[in-house]
Parts: C-alpha cells; sequence; structure tokens
C-alpha cells in the first residue's frame, strides 16, 4: 500500500494567495489506494469463490474417502480378531466395497502423495468459502462504488467562501472553530461552522484525498479569527457539538 503523504512537507514554497479560485480534484494517491483495495478483495473474493467450487470440495470428497477406508479398516481388524470374515464380507457389501481384505489408508496416501492427518471438510466448510467469497466481493463492491462516486468531485474556494465536494457552500466568515489536530500527519482538518438556519455543522478538508486542500485551509486561517485547535500528541479528536453534522 502506498505511504500517505505528508501534509506539511517542508520542501513545499510558501502559498502565495492571489485570491483566484482554487479548484481541488481527487489525488493520483487516493485513486491508487481506492483501486489497490478493491482489486485486492476482489482477488480474497475469487480465491475464496474457487475454494467454495473445486478446493474444497475435492477435500471433502478426500475426507470423506479417508473416513470410508479407515472404517473398513477398523471393522476388518475386529471381525478377523473374532474369526467372523463372513460378518465382514456382509458389512462391506453394504457398502459397495470388496469383501476381501481392505487397502490400508496409510498405503493410498502413501501411492497418491496425500497426507495422512486431514483436517475435516464437510459441506458446513464448503458454505463458509462462499461466504467469504460473497462478504469479500460486497466490500469491493462498495469500496469501487465510492470510489468512482468520488472520483470527480472536488473541493474548491473563491475569495470569500470555500465549497465542499458535496455542493455546500460554506462563508468563511461563518467559521467558528477550525480544527488541525490531524493535518501534519493525515492532512485532515475541520471547519466547524454554523449553517444559514443557525446549526452548528462541520466541514472536513481532507489534503489526501482532495490535492491541494492545504491552499484552501490557507486561505480560510487569513480570514479567520475564531477557536483554532492544533494538534497535541496522543490526544484523540474531539466529537462533534450537540447538534454538530458533518457537511458533505
Amino acid at each position: 500500500m502506498p505511504e500517505e503523504p505528508s501534509a506539511s512537507d517542508p520542501s513545499t514554497p510558501p502559498f502565495k494567495d492571489d485570491g483566484e479560485p482554487i479548484v481541488c480534484t481527487t489525488t493520483t494517491w487516493y485513486s491508487k489506494r481506492m483501486g489497490l483495495m478493491t482489486a485486492m478483495l476482489f482477488a480474497f473474493g475469487c480465491w475464496f469463490l474457487y475454494d467454495a467450487l473445486v478446493g474444497y470440495p475435492k477435500k471433502a470428497e478426500v475426507y470423506k474417502e479417508h473416513l470410508e477406508i479407515v472404517e473398513l479398516e477398523e471393522k476388518y481388524a475386529e471381525l478377523k480378531k473374532e474369526g467372523n470374515l463372513a460378518a465382514y464380507a456382509e458389512f462391506a457389501a453394504d457398502r459397495g466395497a470388496s469383501p476381501e481384505e481392505p487397502p490400508t489408508w496409510r498405503s493410498i496416501a502413501a501411492e497418491r502423495g496425500i497426507d495422512l492427518d486431514l483436517d475435516k471438510t464437510d459441506e458446513d466448510d464448503i458454505t463458509e468459502q462462499k461466504y467469504w467469497a460473497g462478504g469479500a466481493f460486497l466490500i469491493a463492491l462498495i469500496i469501487g462504488g465510492v470510489f468512482l462516486f468520488n472520483r470527480g468531485k472536488k473541493i474548491s474556494a473563491d475569495a470569500n467562501s470555500f465549497t465542499t465536494p458535496g455542493g455546500t457552500t460554506i462563508p468563511f466568515d461563518s467559521v467558528f472553530r477550525i480544527d488541525k489536530r490531524k493535518w501534519k500527519y493525515k492532512g485532515l482538518a475541520y471547519a466547524h461552522y454554523t449553517d444559514p438556519s443557525g446549526k452548528k455543522q462541520r466541514a472536513p478538508l481532507d489534503d489526501l484525498k482532495y490535492g491541494g486542500t492545504d491552499k484552501i485551509l490557507d486561505r480560510l486561517l487569513a480570514n479567520f479569527s475564531g477557536e483554532l485547535i492544533d494538534r497535541v500528541e496522543d490526544e484523540e479528536d474531539a466529537p462533534a457539538e450537540d447538534g454538530e453534522k458533518a457537511a458533505s
């Protein structure tokens, strides 16, 4: 998985804000990350599906044969000890086997290159693999869908406001708090603002997902006079205030 780029690269020259519109689209890092996750989960789904349709049925067949042969071995040894091989012949006939002394599982396993100790494999194991395959395909579909849904989205800003990927325009002067605690290592900040109805909302500024969001944050900070929460070591993000919702 690609390494997350740092949101505060000291080699990046300072941003000179000329007041022109800023448009930030999804980054290559985000696209590769989502694409890789989708591909990996799809591959896992194919692997589990193969096991469910081919691999595990073969294992189950071998395990069933193993049980049948071991049963014949044990019954033959028991009845031979009792001197009643006629009973064994009847027992074997009921199972479609030869009335002669049965081959041992050890000899059959050696001939076929099969392990002597087999893991129990039955229909429940096959069904479980189908569930795993379905789950992997479903998660791959969800992640792929989210990726395609966000692919054409953007975050933008003009001289007085910024617009979220969901289309919500937030005036700079409506922002009363900026939380930058995740900015240094994750490129993620939150702008807490008051919407036109008076409700408190929260909008993420994600520089790893939308390249260039740092310029929007710089412009917002230059037009901001509220509460700034910066990063504190080992401190968790503060939860949204009561009644505060996240803007998309």
